[in-house]
């Protein structure tokens, strides 16, 4: 029987497949505990760590037991219930709140909550890959487009947190609990709403944290000036004003013109108003 091009991987994807189909015991979360200070770790270090866990629910468990016992962070999720027609009834995380004993612990708590979404390697998904297809039914492709097929399904895989895209090919290599029909290889979209499923409660928890985060106020301008530089400030100012002031005098009318007769009233045969009439009037009695 001819192998498929996942099927001729090298020993390094075999050793993936081996890490795959053994378990050890839970292990603790690596990084030093009791500070609020944020505990980078490297990838490999998360990786390895997740994929000690049983199930992406025990990591979530030990993630927010961390959170509370290191950082004084207690996280509550939101959860609700999904009844699929085609399955079985499971539960999602739609919100969570958090009791937080000192705000300055909220940067540690979304480094270690990130390190908990470190992805896993290629040789991991790859391995994990081929432990789906052994385990399902699958129709006869070319060479080809099954090398292109697993392909991007290793770059989707590649997307969640290691312990996630474990879990998800090895429930759907399982299938369905009760199911006794023929279990064939899950489309994409079928992988991608399983990784969904199981990093609902983690992926909701990081975003509302991030939402705790203050956002940095812009200063007022006048509140950084010095008392020299206000002071200028208030001399600029009256110096503007008076500018001000002067040009509005400039554009008055002279005195002399103030005496002008209003063209308001019906203007007589000859042209002149009453005002004016009266004008000449007084004038001609000097």
């Amino acid at each position: 029987m001819r192998k498929s091009p996942v099927q001729q991987l090298s020993s390094a994807t075999t050793g993936a497949l081996e890490l795959v189909t053994r378990r050890s015991s839970t292990g603790r979360e690596p990084g030093t505990t009791g500070s609020s200070t944020s505990q980078i770790v490297s990838a490999e270090v998360a990786r390895d760590w997740l994929l000690r866990q049983p199930n992406p629910e025990a990591t979530d468990a030990a993630l927010c037991r961390s959170l509370t016992s290191t950082l004084g962070v207690t996280a509550t999720p939101r959860t609700e219930y999904r009844f699929p027609p085609d399955g079985d009834a499971y539960r999602v995380t739609v919100g969570c709140s958090f009791d937080i004993r000192d705000h300055a612990a909220i940067p540690a708590a979304l480094d270690k909550i990130e390190q908990a979404l470190t992805p896993a390697s290629q040789e991991h998904c790859e391995g994990w890959l081929v432990m789906l297809q052994a385990a399902t039914a699958h129709r006869a492709d070319s060479g080809a487009s099954s090398a292109v097929a697993y392909s991007l399904y290793a770059a989707e895989l590649r997307q969640w947190p290691a312990d996630v895209a474990k879990s998800a090919c090895e429930r759907l290599a399982r299938g369905k609990p009760g199911q006794t029909g023929t279990n064939w290889f899950p489309t994409l979209a079928e992988l991608v709403k399983e990784c969904e499923r199981l990093a609902s409660n983690r992926r909701t928890i990081y975003a509302a944290l991030q939402r705790y985060v203050p956002k940095p106020q812009a200063p007022s301008p006048i509140g950084e000036l010095t008392v020299e530089q206000r002071a200028a400030h208030r001399e600029a100012t009256e110096r503007a004003k008076a500018e001000l002031r002067a040009t509005a005098d400039r554009m008055r009318p002279a005195g002399k013109h103030r005496d002008m007769p209003s063209t308001a009233g019906k203007p007589d045969a000859g042209g002149l108003t009453p005002q004016m009439r009266e004008l000449m009037a007084r004038r001609a009695e000097r």
